[in-house]
């Protein structure tokens, strides 16, 4: 029988691109905590929404931190000199949602949407990297949890 590190590096190689997309999921799930909890600060979700929101977001984070410690041996990954604009610009989203009075609504879901694109742009490098790992699947759960909250607001 082959050793598990053998068959693993059969299935895949740790390119560069793939190891900052599995990072880059464990940094857009915080980001996604502070939103539910900004949208519950600011009262566009009740309390049993977001205790439900943090409940679905807390199993999804596992699941991404059970896939990466599966496939690059931490639930976080570590990448260096990874200048991460987009992490910033969410950042910035998220600060100016917690200051603004008007059209919340609006900034949630410019919100979503650029948090949706952004899981999808890193859930796609890791499909085309990983061959057959049906484990991604799971990975998706993210764009019915975003759905769920646009629904929610609306």
């Amino acid at each position: 029988m082959k050793d598990a590190k053998e068959i693993k590096e059969a299935i895949f190689i740790h390119y560069e691109d793939t190891l900052y997309a599995a990072h880059s999921l464990i940094k857009l799930n915080d980001s996604m905590f502070q939103l539910i909890r900004i949208l519950h600060e600011k009262r566009l979700i009740n309390n049993s929404k977001f205790a439900e929101l943090m409940l679905s977001m807390s199993s999804y984070n596992k699941n991404v931190e059970d896939f990466n410690y599966l496939f690059f041996d931490s639930k976080n990954p570590e990448v260096k000199n990874k200048n991460d604009t987009n992490l910033k610009i969410i950042k910035i989203k998220l600060d100016k949602l917690k200051q603004t009075k008007k059209d919340k609504i609006i900034l949630v879901k410019e919100i979503l949407e650029y948090l949706k694109s952004l899981y999808a742009g890193n859930i796609e490098i890791l499909k085309e990297n990983m061959y057959n790992i049906s484990n991604i699947s799971s990975l998706t759960f993210i764009f019915i949890l975003i759905q769920s909250i646009n629904n929610i607001i609306e």
